[in-house]
């Protein structure tokens, strides 16, 4: 008689190879693609040749995008032989291993900042780029829209207020030392503790939060600048003319 009992290991194991193919795709973009697409973007700006350029940009973009949706797609089928129970059922799959979308655009990806940062410097070295004269000066409001939690979920300390901020594959933010001692006491894996969240955490998948990193930045620089705009206005108002000193 033939055993009709759903085989939940065939299923896992090709997951398994969806992972691996995928990640190998990941591993791929990594060797020298992005850097080759910069070199081929900066010739063009050299033959000035704008079009082009924008070809090139483009065509980056699509690559960048790709790797997002690949590295979140990686994260769901690590994340789901965790959660999955083989039964005699219908499984959805597509919904089971559904991640949800970012809030970061395609222009704040740090390889597509690169590649504008590289053609800006073909005839502008050492210019800052338009806009970068307002954003080092401006402090970045503390909106919690841009992130998906406001405090670390285990220390409880605000995101702001990190010294070492990482976030995990679903953008949510620990403090490093924190996160990391409590993932390996749990085998290097673990639910993630934030409320409302039932994705899986994973030691090799924690990275640095850029974006909250450049918000200190920027937030520090303002207030270096501050200081020194206050100390000269306050030498001015005493009756030194610093120009001319």
């Amino acid at each position: 008689m033939a055993n009709d009992q759903p085989n939940g290991t065939f299923v896992l194991g090709k997951l398994t190879s969806l992972h691996n193919i995928q990640t190998s795709l990941l591993r791929s973009l990594k060797e020298g693609v992005y850097d080759h697409y910069c070199d081929v973007g900066v010739a063009m700006e050299q033959q000035q040749t704008p079009e082009k350029v924008n070809q090139v940009r483009e065509a980056l973009k699509a690559m960048c995008a790709m790797e997002a949706k690949l590295q979140d797609r990686c994260g769901a089928l690590t994340d789901f032989p965790q959660s999955y129970v083989c039964t005699m059922a219908t499984t959805d799959f597509k919904a089971k291993l559904q991640v949800p979308e970012r809030n970061q655009t395609i222009e704040q990806n740090e390889e597509v900042k690169k590649f504008e940062r590289k053609i800006w410097n073909v005839h502008h070295e050492g210019e800052a780029m338009p806009g970068e004269e307002d954003e080092e000066i401006a402090v970045l409001g503390s909106n919690i829209g841009d992130y998906r939690n406001a405090k670390c979920p285990l220390s409880g300390v605000d995101i702001h207020d990190l010294k070492d901020p990482v976030e995990d594959a679903q953008q949510i933010i620990y403090e490093k030392d924190v996160i990391t001692t409590y993932l390996k006491k749990r085998n290097n894996t673990a639910q993630c503790p934030h409320q409302g969240t039932m994705h899986m955490v994973h030691l090799n998948q924690l990275r640095p939060c850029i974006q909250l990193l450049r918000e200190r930045k920027k937030r520090q620089l303002a207030t270096s600048q501050g200081i020194q705009l206050n100390k000269r206005t306050k030498l001015e108002d005493e009756g030194i003319d610093l120009d001319d000193e």
